[in-house]
């Protein structure tokens, strides 16, 4: 069976199918890390107005440099040199970026059952501070290769690069962790579950396009961990 995602048509000057997929796929991330982006601004404006504690301030902070660094990267990213095409590159692409956004009305939503831990807050907020602080590490090295489909542009070997194969997903991962700790619950951790056995799949994919190349195949085998040196 065809993948309805990989047809496309060559007759005239019609752009085929996946053209108009990726450009609405596109504009959609590009608004939803806008909105994002100016909702943030907009609150930190106003923790500045009033007595926040210091650390509160700078994890907005660290909020608002990762989604300015998102916006200008994903607007002015390289175009790809080979591409993903299959809808469950898609899904598990897709699923592993919105799926934490649901980490608060999942917690708030009556079912699921909240969890209280002793001192477990603070090690939350670690998390999300050390998560924050490598995601923007991790997408600064990254620059224009930065997408969110799997997709070949620029090779990375600097930086965190040296570690492990997706230092973007691991920062992401240590605070979507850490948002788990602060809304815990039964609900919450099934989703946290969840979005990181997406994210292990999108890896799989990822890492399978990209092996295409000569030069990320060599770097496979010179950076064995995924996420976690010594662990995945």
């Amino acid at each position: 069976m065809t993948d309805p995602m990989s047809q496309s048509s060559n007759t005239g000057s019609t752009p085929p199918l996946h053209f108009w997929i990726r450009l609405t796929v596109s504009t959609l991330a590009i608004l939803l890390s806008l909105l994002v982006l100016l909702a943030q601004g907009y609150r930190f404006y106003q923790m500045l107005q009033t007595h926040t504690p210091l650390l509160e301030l700078l994890k907005l902070l660290l909020v608002l440099c990762f989604y300015l660094l998102l916006v200008t990267f994903f607007i002015i990213r390289k175009p790809t040199q080979d591409s993903s095409l299959k809808a469950d590159h898609w899904f598990f692409a897709l699923s592993g970026t919105l799926l934490p956004f649901a980490l608060k009305p999942v917690y708030e939503a009556p079912w699921s059952v909240p969890l209280s831990l002793a001192g477990v807050d603070y090690v939350g907020v670690g998390f999300q501070m050390v998560g924050l602080l490598l995601t923007v590490v991790s997408l600064g090295t990254l620059g224009r290769g930065f997408g969110i489909i799997a997709a070949r542009r620029d090779i990375k070997t600097q930086g965190l690069y040296r570690l492990v194969r997706h230092p973007l997903y691991m920062a992401e991962g240590l605070c979507i962790l850490g948002m788990t700790l602060n809304f815990l619950s039964l609900g919450t951790l099934l989703l946290f579950v969840l979005q990181t056995l997406c994210q292990v799949q999108r890896i799989r994919e990822e890492e399978q396009l990209l092996a295409r190349d000569a030069d990320y195949a060599s770097y496979l085998h010179q950076v064995r961990y995924r996420l976690f040196p010594g662990v995945y």
